[in-house]
């Protein structure tokens, strides 16, 4: 009897815990797309400034007389510019896959850590029922237990 309920019981545990690593997967998808989500209005709005910023700067120079588009030092103070939102940019998204691989590490150390306690519990139910057979087989006198003289 005790070998039928401690199975229930390890069925159970293992139906909470796998509900409980469930959970936990949603939780780290629904936190890894909102990051992504966040990454990409960032990065849209690091876009529009850009344009904007190259945009006045080119109305700077063509006020000042200089032509914006003909080479020089205010094409590579135009190029500088992206360089450094593209850096930025960069920077942001990985940023944000560090981020993102934190999630998955702590969500894959979650499955490991319920597929030891699993196992854990699944020994602990073959230890149970080895030491129930053992003690039947002693009270019924079964020659494998006895002593053989």
């Amino acid at each position: 009897m005790q070998g039928i309920t401690g199975a229930a019981s390890l069925r159970q545990q293992q139906a909470a815990s796998n509900a409980q690593l469930a959970a936990q997967q949603a939780e780290a998808q629904a936190r890894v797309q909102q990051l992504q989500q966040a990454q990409e209005i960032d990065s849209q709005r690091r876009q529009r400034m850009l344009k904007e910023q190259l945009a006045a700067q080119r109305a700077r120079f063509g006020a000042s007389g200089i032509d914006p588009g003909g080479g020089g030092s205010a094409r590579a103070i135009l190029l500088g510019m992206v360089d450094n939102a593209e850096e930025e940019d960069e920077q942001a998204r990985k940023m944000s896959g560090m981020r993102i691989d934190s999630i998955n590490q702590g969500l894959d150390f979650a499955r490991q850590r319920n597929l030891l306690a699993e196992s854990q519990a699944q020994a602990r139910a073959n230890l149970g029922l080895l030491k129930s057979g053992f003690g039947l087989a002693t009270k019924i006198g079964s020659p494998f237990f006895s002593s053989r003289e």
